[in-house]
């Protein structure tokens, strides 16, 4: 992107320092809240943690889980597959709880997983359907996919930045938005790559300089 008359913006000041997390999000903060909820009927369900199988013996946050599983009468179910090249004891562990009950949930959670990345990436269907299996609600879920495209518009690729002009913008939309023009028209934009980023502030938009658009 060039600026008019020479305006030199720091893209930096778009994006968080921090990770700042809307506390909606966090319906159950602690583990024990999580199979409380569960317990009581609050939160129907599976839940869903994760470990590594070589750490899974002597992991306390594991041991924990199992005692208050225990305790609520839930059931515990562990799932990894085999990976071709990966040692056994390096295999992602996935533990599932849900009340007796709901276990139908976990072969349609394999399920999912097995064909969710028939096209090649994650989707916001696949997404909703996760957290439909994982027992959220409607507004839940559609708080949590709205918050999740403001971290990463898109799922499993690169995120480009840019800032355009209200001529360049015009053009992208009359592209259809896949792309932002000529070779000559994408020389006058500057993008911007960032990675390991904490997603936009607030105020983005208001921070954008006036000739461009947010």
């Amino acid at each position: 992107m060039r600026l008019s008359d020479g305006l030199k913006f720091n893209f930096a000041k778009l994006f968080a320092t921090t990770w700042r997390r809307d506390p909606k999000l966090a319906l159950y903060p602690t583990m024990k809240a999580h199979l409380d909820a569960m317990s009581s009927g609050r939160k129907k369900g599976l839940s869903l943690f994760g470990f590594v199988m070589s750490d899974i013996t002597r992991d306390e946050d594991f041991q924990t889980l199992l005692e208050l599983a225990c305790e609520r009468g839930l059931v515990v179910v562990h799932y990894n597959e085999p990976v071709r090249g990966l040692a056994f004891d390096r295999r992602d562990d996935t533990v599932l709880v849900a009340r007796p009950e709901e276990l139908w949930r976990v072969p349609a959670w394999i399920a999912l997983w097995k064909t969710a990345f028939a096209d090649g990436h994650w989707s916001n269907a696949a997404e909703a359907q996760a957290s439909l299996l994982l027992g959220y609600t409607d507004k839940e879920r559609a708080r949590w996919i709205g918050a999740m495209r403001e971290l990463q518009p898109a799922y499993t690729c690169a995120q480009v930045y840019a800032l355009l002009t209200v001529e360049q913008k015009r053009r992208v939309q009359s592209l259809g938005q896949r792309c932002f023009g000529t070779d000559e028209e994408l020389a006058s934009i500057r993008l911007l790559f960032k990675r390991n980023y904490y997603g936009m502030r607030p105020n983005a938009a208001r921070l954008v300089p006036r000739d461009l658009t947010p």
